[in-house]
């Protein structure tokens, strides 16, 4: 004879969750939560709120992707909240407005590269095929920075899709710069990815002594300091 199975839950079924109630009005109470047995709707503000989270989060997580691939160990804990905060801001959902608020956002805040150095100047010239990153020094190392004698910049230009689908990382870095030399100026060209529609742009510093590392984070800053269209010239 089969066992009964009078006592045993139903299979794939759970029992409803319950709310704990406490009211002036009523005494308190538990009830179903909210959409247990009819389906919550979501108001319309609700909605739009949800909706524009889901497309903030497509346009920062290619960005946020590419700088955890290339330095992770030097990335901020809290860039991907920063980098959602800023995008908040913005008062378009088209990707290239978005991308802008990024601009100026420290990606280790604790180590910001104007500790290091007056903020450089930064030009983009676009081409049809090209990304011409202009940098021009506006003066060497601050002093006292671990008796550092020497420097280099690094440029980082991350392309991403136009539906933000992708990423691509370009980065060159210039020579050592000695603090007692003239204050360098730079060309560097990117070639663009076949594909991309936006991309960030970012300086680096790295201090150094004797034309080595310093291996300290003290040492290091980066900054995202452009941003724009790739279009085609």
């Amino acid at each position: 004879m089969a066992k009964g199975s009078k006592n045993r839950p139903a299979r794939g079924r759970s029992e409803p969750q319950s709310v704990y109630v406490k009211s002036s009005i009523y005494t308190p109470h538990k009830r179903a939560a909210r959409g247990t047995y009819t389906k919550a709707a979501l108001n319309a503000v609700v909605q739009q709120n949800a909706n524009r989270t889901k497309l903030l989060n497509r346009a920062a997580k290619p960005i946020h992707d590419a700088l955890k691939a290339c330095c992770d160990d030097f990335k901020g804990n809290q860039l991907w909240q920063e980098m959602l905060g800023r995008l908040r801001r913005s008062h378009s959902n088209k990707l290239p407005e978005l991308l802008q608020q990024l601009e100026g956002l420290e990606i280790n805040k604790n180590y910001p590269l104007e500790r290091l150095v007056a903020l450089p100047k930064v030009s983009v010239a676009n081409s049809r095929t090209e990304l011409t990153v202009g940098l021009t020094a506006v003066s060497h190392l601050l002093t006292g920075k671990r008796q550092a004698d020497c420097y280099y910049y690094e440029v980082l230009v991350i392309f991403t899709g136009k539906r933000s689908s992708f990423y691509t990382i370009e980065t060159t870095a210039t020579e050592w710069i000695d603090i007692h030399d003239p204050l360098p100026e730079f060309e560097i060209a990117f070639k663009k990815p076949a594909g991309a529609g936006c991309y960030v742009l970012c300086v680096s510093l790295q201090a150094g002594k004797d034309e080595k590392p310093i291996e300290a984070f003290a040492s290091q800053g980066m900054r995202m300091m452009g941003s724009g269209l790739v279009g085609k010239g």
